[in-house]
């Protein structure tokens, strides 16, 4: 009796690996399977009524002369409701009888509950050790390995912090919220499409921890905010040139680590640590902005107290709106070796506001400013470390219209002006915008056309006039420049112009591709900071 107990309520098993043996997917008996399509007919049923709650509510009102006083009140007035109900209930409690026994007679189950059981009466580290290396199964199971405790150390910036709403547009803008806004902005979290990327998932997770050579290891980390996030770590500490060095990588909004661009500083060579969105994968919660920071800060802790990397020593690289946690944890920690962000916008809202019906713009601005708030260049300008923007010159989503020159604009060109306005001012002003503009929206031949104009022969030229400047401030570490720097003050038009072209290109890669492309190896590179000058050509 005990067995089948644990058997109906044990976790899902996905994959087992064995020692010494290639792993392989776990194969249901046909009573598991038969359950099994049942439970997923029964979650695809719940989902639907859900989904049509308010025809149901719009019912129930049209009916509510039959039940109008407690006279007239009987319970075959909810029949229509209460037999399709108890009938779907009963089914779903027989598949659910049905899989515990179909598990109860599977010998590659039984042998997995009991290691389950045995990690639960002894909780050490060997034996939570032992059920992950040999087991892929449900997250619910598999044991904390760190738990963030300390609180945030900055909150996210918000626009519209002191701008109280009205009941009304509250109502509104939860309503919002709730039901398209998020699911729009990150669809990754969608019960779909976990269920359709599913399999993908357990494969890619197969991948990465069945290879030797990558001496990778699943963890779940505890946020302080209670989440519980899925995370991999491959160590190649002592193993490559830049083993040592850590990356931490933040996904898009349909991204996750098993299938993501983990892959990029893994083939450079670097030890990397990947995890999913809450509410994305097995990753609990809901990818809603301060549930991403205590996410991304507990990665962070995770990294430097348990993994012991510190801080000079861990890279941050970020797809698309995986921009805006990766920025945050840049401006939390500024001693981070580096940030490169591919594929990533300014801000949320002109994209939000290009993607929604335009009579709603008025409800979408104050989603976005008051829940939605990812402020990618305000948080990046908070960070004095080196930066790299990687663009994508035929990138259909971070675009949208300039309504000036009827054209759509790459919202990374905005990321890469705010980050240049800020750091040199006195180079990237009002004088040398026009010449960054029109660099920034022209072909590549026209391009090589104005690089050839404006540098030429003058990199060593203006390598020079940085260099004195530095000398001049003593600045001899990355960690010791504090921007906005004042440097190109007493330069004339004409080198302020160079030096523009020259920082845009030592911020900003681009390449020839739509939005999710996988980066190639080649474009992955330690980011540019003006005391690292001597070890960057312009490309």
């Amino acid at each position: 009796m005990l067995r089948f107990l644990e058997s109906l309520l044990g976790p899902n098993l996905n994959r087992i690996r064995k020692a010494g043996a290639p792993g392989f997917n776990y194969i249901p008996n046909r009573v598991e399977t038969l359950s099994g399509y049942t439970l997923l007919a029964v979650r695809c049923l719940w989902f639907l009524c859900k989904l049509s709650s308010p025809l149901w509510l719009i019912a129930l009102y049209n009916r509510r002369s039959s039940f109008s006083s407690i006279d007239a009140f009987s319970i075959k007035d909810f029949d229509w409701i209460i037999r399709p109900f108890a009938f779907v209930v009963t089914v779903a409690g027989a598949a659910y009888v049905a899989r515990g026994l179909g598990r109860c007679f599977n010998p590659e189950y039984a042998q997995f509950i009991r290691s389950v059981s045995h990690y639960r009466r002894h909780k050490t580290s060997e034996n939570a050790e032992h059920l992950t290396r040999l087991y892929d199964c449900d997250f619910s199971c598999v044991p904390v390995e760190y738990a963030a405790t300390a609180p945030l150390k900055r909150p996210a910036v918000s626009v519209s912090a002191e701008q109280k709403l009205g009941m009304v547009w509250k109502l509104a803008t939860l309503l919002l919220l709730r039901t398209v806004g998020r699911r729009l902005l990150y669809p990754g979290s969608l019960q779909f499409i976990k269920t359709v990327m599913g399999p993908a998932l357990v494969d890619g997770r197969a991948q990465l921890l069945e290879d030797n050579s990558l001496k990778a290891k699943r963890g779940k980390v505890q946020t302080a905010d209670g989440n519980f996030i899925d995370t991999v770590f491959v160590d190649r500490r002592g193993l490559t040139p830049q083993g040592n060095v850590l990356v931490i990588c933040c996904e898009g909004n349909a991204g996750f680590y098993e299938v993501g661009i983990m892959a990029t500083p893994i083939r450079a060579g670097y030890s990397v640590l990947g995890w999913n969105h809450p509410g994305f994968g097995c990753s609990t919660g809901e990818p809603m902005p301060t549930q991403e920071l205590h996410a991304v800060d507990a990665m962070m802790q995770y990294a430097t107290k348990h993994m012991h990397f510190s801080e000079r020593e861990v890279m941050v690289f970020a797809w698309s709106i995986g921009g805006f946690p990766a920025a945050w944890l840049a401006a939390t920690y500024p001693s981070l070796r580096g940030v490169l962000l591919d594929a990533t916008f300014d801000d949320l809202l002109p994209l939000a506001l290009a993607r929604m019906p335009k009579p709603l713009g008025g409800l979408v601005t104050r989603v976005v400013r008051h829940y939605l708030n990812l402020n990618v260049a305000e948080l990046l300008c908070r960070y004095d470390g080196p930066v790299l923007l990687i663009r994508r010159t035929l990138d259909e989503i971070i675009a949208t219209e300039d309504l000036e020159l009827n054209a759509m604009i790459n919202r990374g060109d905005y990321l890469l002006k705010r980050l240049l306005l800020h750091r040199y001012p006195n180079v990237v002003n009002g004088e040398t915008l026009p010449l960054l503009d029109k660099w920034l929206r022209s072909s590549r031949h026209d391009r090589a056309a104005l690089d050839s104009r404006f540098l030429g022969e003058q990199e060593d030229r203006l390598i020079q006039t940085l260099d004195e400047y530095l000398v001049q401030c003593s600045v001899s570490s990355p960690y010791d420049i504090s921007f906005p720097l004042p440097v190109g003050a007493n330069c004339d038009l004409t080198t302020r112009q160079h030096l523009t072209l020259y920082l845009a290109h030592l911020h900003m890669k681009d390449i020839e591709a739509t939005h999710c492309t996988p980066l190639p190896v080649e474009l992955f590179r330690h980011p540019w900071h003006p005391i690292r000058y001597s070890d960057v050509a312009l490309g």
